[in-house]
């Protein structure tokens, strides 16, 4: 049996780029920002480094979002990530990933996100022990285990699949604002909590 690090990489190169970014300013009218690629490979090399030795793994896979204009989410509704618009779109994260794409083994689907895709490899019935590698709360809907790569010190942290669909329930009462979706009008986080304890009946009838 294998240990397998499945890496988002949507998130992992995101922090790569924007911690190698630069800001010069050439006068008083003109200033651009720079990114240095070998800098930015050499950010995610060292963190697959560091969490390979840590949880002793075996193999390193790494997964990539599909276009957003693609994802399936846009044809249940438009407004998916509509807020994000063009200043979403982060200056070397597309040649990053190109460059990773040479280095690892890496899977992209263009229906689909890297969470997506990550989720249903982790789940998947085989001879594989599988760790989710990422920093993102929507991982806590998926049962097994999980290391937040920005976090390493808080260790292996791993979800039942009854917490798993906890937390499902639960954003689907809150919805979730960065991603542009609204979940049930006048439902908080805590209320949510309460309510998604009872199971999907009670949700349904909030």
């Amino acid at each position: 049996m294998a240990r397998v690090l499945l890496f988002d990489g949507d998130t992992l190169g995101y922090r790569a780029v924007c911690a190698t970014r630069e800001e010069h300013q050439w006068d008083d009218c003109n200033i651009t920002l720079t990114v240095n690629i070998p800098d930015a490979l050499n950010y995610v090399v060292h963190c697959v480094s560091d969490l390979r030795d840590f949880t002793a793994a075996d193999q390193i896979r790494m997964y990539f979002s599909g276009p957003r204009d693609k994802c399936f989410r846009k044809k249940i509704s438009a407004d998916y990530k509509a807020n994000r618009g063009v200043r979403s779109k982060v200056l070397g994260l597309t040649t990053l990933k190109q460059v990773l794409n040479g280095i690892y083994r890496c899977e992209t689907n263009e229906h689909l996100e890297a969470d997506d895709l990550i989720g249903m490899q982790a789940t998947t019935k085989d001879d594989n022990e599988y760790i989710i590698v990422g920093n993102d709360k929507d991982y806590f809907t998926v049962p097994g285990d999980y290391i937040n790569h920005t976090k390493i010190g808080d260790g292996i942290q791993h979800t039942t699949l009854e917490e798993a669909n906890y937390h499902h329930l639960v954003q689907t009462l809150m919805g979730d604002r960065v991603d542009n979706y609204f979940g049930c009008p006048g439902i908080g986080k805590r209320k949510a909590e309460q309510i998604a304890i009872n199971g999907w009946g009670a949700v349904v009838q909030a």
